[in-house]
């Protein structure tokens, strides 16, 4: 295992910092040497932080690192990280920093990464944060988005959330509106909600986000890599304002237009 360590230091090093030297971003004069960029997203549940990042990464192309698809991964194969992750799997306790930093390196190693990368899954503690931080920040820029929307507004839009029980699909219906009628458009399937969506379900789900995010947040923003949206209004509003973002800090620019995106996504 130290083996293994070792040789993927050096290999992932290598394709790193060849990675930073290659790409051209908008720097000031007095920046350091351009780097790719690690997008990172935060949010409570219910604020569209999911569906922000397919959307940025169908957008940009740029690749999406899921930790939760990383363990999948792992967990069917025979390498050193399968035989931890199947172990930490085994005693249903949660995987350690060690694990999830050893997967992120080999995926990084991997290649693909020439124009940055999305981070979804990771940090969730703020040890996590500190870590990744001071592990990448020398050859990734880091941007942190955090949607933030007060627990009131949350609340009322998930009461009104519903789901086609087919394809899954999220609707919300207006005050008022006669749920019993709602159909999926895709499938014409009847909408359900979920027996989650509750104010107190939702109202416990929020204690414990502000309890895990509010440190992490407070951290992105002591390290000048925040970028607060504004989350009270509907997905497209959000995804407009975001990729402006990355366009200006970044230079990256969109491989296909907004509305070819939405219709893949739809797909």
């Amino acid at each position: 295992m130290q083996m293994f360590r070792i040789v993927r230091f050096f290999v992932v090093s290598a394709l790193l910092f060849g990675v930073a030297g290659s790409l051209s971003f908008l720097h000031s004069a007095e920046s350091e040497p351009s780097k790719p960029y690690i997008f990172l997203f935060s949010g409570p549940k219910g604020s569209g932080r999911s569906r922000l990042v397919v959307k940025v990464h169908t957008l940009f192309s740029v690749p999406l690192i899921s930790t939760a698809e990383l363990v999948m991964d792992h967990i069917h194969d025979d390498s050193e990280l399968g035989k931890m992750a199947r172990e930490q799997a085994s005693k249903s306790c949660a995987f350690s920093n060690e694990y999830f930093f050893d997967a992120l390196f080999e995926r990084i190693g991997a290649g693909g990464c020439q124009k940055g990368f999305i981070l979804d899954g990771m940090p969730r503690t703020l040890d996590q944060a500190h870590s990744l931080y001071s592990k990448l920040s020398n050859t990734f820029n880091i941007l942190a988005f955090h949607i933030d929307v007060a627990d009131a507004w949350l609340i009322n839009r998930v009461e009104g959330r519903l789901v086609c029980p087919t394809c899954g699909k999220v609707y919300y219906s207006d005050e008022g509106e006669d749920e019993s009628k709602m159909v999926c458009e895709t499938c014409h399937t009847p909408l359900q909600r979920r027996q989650q969506d509750t104010p107190e379900v939702i109202a416990d789900s929020l204690k414990k986000d502000h309890i895990e995010m509010d440190p992490i947040v407070k951290f992105y923003a002591n390290k000048n890599i925040l970028v607060t949206v504004r989350g009270d209004r509907t997905i497209d509003e959000m995804f407009n304002d975001i990729v402006k973002i990355i366009e200006t800090k970044t230079g990256l620019k969109p491989s296909i237009s907004c509305r070819v995106a939405d219709r893949w996504l739809e797909q």
